[in-house]
């Protein structure tokens, strides 16, 4: 059974955030200067946890184009995490990389979910 895949979007049931009112982008606004400012901590899971999570397939899939996460800050955590899991890299490809490259990605997960 596949317990984790880490992927470069989240697909969301709902469509696309509507980000039209600053009411609603304020949120991630928030976020951002936090982790920017170090004022927001990521929580750290204990030992055992993490000797659980690292026992799962893993695979990472990242857009060579995103300039909304930058793979420099989260790749290094998902690979010491995960040392031996797969990680793509997909040319030309954006923060929306389901929508850039659909069938590369299909096919990626398709055979790590067939490997798995």
């Amino acid at each position: 059974m596949i317990h984790s895949i880490l992927y470069c979007r989240v697909i969301s049931t709902n469509g696309p955030m509507p980000f039209g009112q600053p009411s609603r982008l304020s949120w991630s606004v928030r976020l951002g200067e936090g982790i920017y400012s170090g004022a927001h901590q990521f929580e750290m899971p204990d030992a055992s946890t993490v000797d659980e999570v690292r026992q799962k397939p893993a695979l990472a899939i990242w857009g060579e184009a995103d300039r909304t996460l930058h793979a420099e800050h989260f790749l290094p955590l998902f690979m010491e995490l995960f040392p031996s899991a797969p990680v793509h890299w997909l040319p030309g490809v954006g923060h929306y990389c389901l929508e850039d490259a659909p069938d590369e990605i299909g096919h990626l997960i398709a055979d790590f979910i067939q490997e798995n």
